[in-house]
Formats: C-alpha cells, structure tokens, sequence
C-alpha cells in the first residue's frame, strides 16, 4: 500500500472556519502587503541569489560610508527593505511547506478516491451480467469515460530536448543563465551533468569543454516560470523552447539578440497553450514576422500583453 493509501481524514465546518479565521488573523500582520499587476512583474529587477549579495554589501558599504550620500538619501528605508525582504522569506518557508503538504494531501486522497471509483464501476459492470437492472448504472458510469479530458490522461513522457553544439575552442565558455521556477536538469554530454532548482532567483551555467568537438547537450524538467533568459548561444535560447511549460504566465526574453524565427517560434509555442492574461517581453530582439505575428494576434485576443520590436 502507498504511503498515503492509509489517510483517513475530514475538515469538519468548525476546523475549515478556525482555518479560515488564522489565515485572516495572520492577513492582519501582513496588511502591508500588496498584489503586482502582470507589467509590474515583468518590468521590476529581480533579486536573485547574485543580487541578494550585491544588495547585502552594497547596505554594508554604505554604512560604513554615510558621508558619501547627500542628506536626501534614505539608508534607513533601504535597511528597511531588506530586512522585510529577509523577513519574507523567513516567514515564507513555512507558508510554503504548508501549502505544499495540502497539495500534495489533496492529490494523493483524491488520487485514492479516483481509484476507489474505478474499483466500484468494476463491481457494478460485473454485477450487471447476472442483474441486467444494473444497466441504467453502468451506462451512467460509462458516460465519463466517453471524452476523456486533457487532465485525465497521463502526461506524455518524450525524449529529453537536444541541442547540438560545436566548440572549437575549449577555452571558450558555454554560457546560460535562466531566472524561473521550477526543477531541470542540464547533461553537457561529456560525462557532467548539473541539476538546478530554480525559485525566482537566476542560475548562471558555464561549462568549458576539455576538447573541442561535437557536444549533444540534453535538457529535462519543466519551469513553470520563465521570467529571463541569458545565452551566448542562440541555439541554447531555442533548447529551452521544450521545457517551458504551460503555466508560464510571463515569458522575459527582451535583448537576447534573438532572431526572428526564434521570437516566431516562442510566440507559437505560448499561443498554442491556450492561457490567457500573462506577459510576454521580446523587446530587444528581431521583430516577428507571418505566424509569429499570428500567434502574437491570438495571444494579445485573451488578454496577453506582448511587447516586441
């Protein structure tokens, strides 16, 4: 039996309302907090890992140097804002950990519950070859497996994307930087591979090969959020296109030096999720062109905004 196949639980009214009333009280100790809109997201720099420290030591300096700033310069609210920032993530890690055991509960018990329903169609289409008045209950049963949804089918599980890069040089870096969410893994198909987790903070890749020469460079995972994307290798921004999944709400590319049949194809490949109200910055790159154009139509139809050159 599964781990979770013993779960035997209910929120009652009074436990749902208590929770509900904590999520309120706890609210009030955050009243400053606030919602960005879809271009205050996109447009706001991100502190990452590597800016978090250049922050850190830029307040650090400037402390140590008061007299370098002019009387209208506000250390003090710096101070302040990156101390609530810290604060934030501090008190974040809970609130994260607890939601993510409620999704994961929630899909386990319901995964139990979908499996049990199986179990129970079974019983009833067996039982009705020695009592026919079973019919009419199986016929309505069967009704829900006559179009099987999207979300009832298993995820399809291709190859791993490739890119093929050639080095002529091993002293020449290959270089990508990714800020996102979510889990991928990079093999530099000379024997390395790198797993990285991205949480809204930018990871750097630099890899040198030993020799130059061929490589075949395979990427899996999905990020759920892809908001900047850095390469000295076109090819490598076209390697990402299979991972981008289709919860991206905000796809930042802007001054990547993209060509135009790269910004076409990102276009198509947003366009063809079908989601709406998120935010797309291809600003700095090639203008798109035919379909690209089309998809940028589509896109901008369900409420998209999609900036380009």
């Amino acid at each position: 039996m599964a781990p979770y196949g013993n779960i035997s639980a209910e929120l009652s009214e009074p436990d749902k309302q208590f929770i509900k009333d904590k999520v309120e009280e706890i609210l009030t100790k955050l009243d400053f907090v606030i919602n960005l809109t879809p271009e205050e997201r996109q447009s706001l720099p991100k502190m990452g890992n590597n800016r978090y420290a250049f922050v850190k030591k830029a307040i650090q300096l400037a402390n140590e140097n008061p007299d370098v700033f002019p009387g209208y310069f506000n250390l003090d609210e710096e101070k302040k804002d990156f101390d609530l920032f810290d604060a934030l993530i501090e008190v974040g890690i809970p609130v994260r950990q607890l939601f993510e055991k409620m999704e994961d509960t929630r899909m386990a018990v319901g995964s139990e519950a979908y499996k049990t329903a199986l179990q129970i169609k079974g019983l009833f289409e067996e039982a009705n070859k020695t009592n026919p008045g079973l019919d009419t209950v199986v016929e309505e049963l069967a009704e829900f497996f006559k179009h099987t949804s999207q979300d009832d089918e298993p995820e399809p599980q291709p190859e791993p994307p490739a890119v093929e890069l050639t080095t002529k040089d091993p002293e020449d870096d290959v270089e990508l930087g990714i800020n996102g969410v979510g889990d991928y893994e990079v093999d530099w198909d000379d024997g390395e591979k790198e797993t990285i987790t991205l949480d809204d903070s930018t990871q750097f890749l630099n890899h040198t090969y030993s020799q130059p020469g061929e490589y075949v460079i395979k990427l899996k995972g999905k990020l759920s959020t892809l908001t900047e994307v850095h390469s000295n290798s076109s090819a490598l921004i076209m390697f990402l296109l299979p991972i981008i999944a289709s919860g991206v709400m905000e796809l930042i590319l802007q001054n990547n030096n993209l060509s135009s049949d790269v910004v076409n194809q990102l276009l198509i490949t947003m366009d063809s999720f079908g989601t709406s109200g998120g935010v797309i910055n291809l600003i700095g790159n090639a203008s798109p062109t035919g379909d690209g154009l089309t998809a940028k139509a589509n896109l901008e139809a369900r409420g998209w905004v999609v900036l380009v050159s």
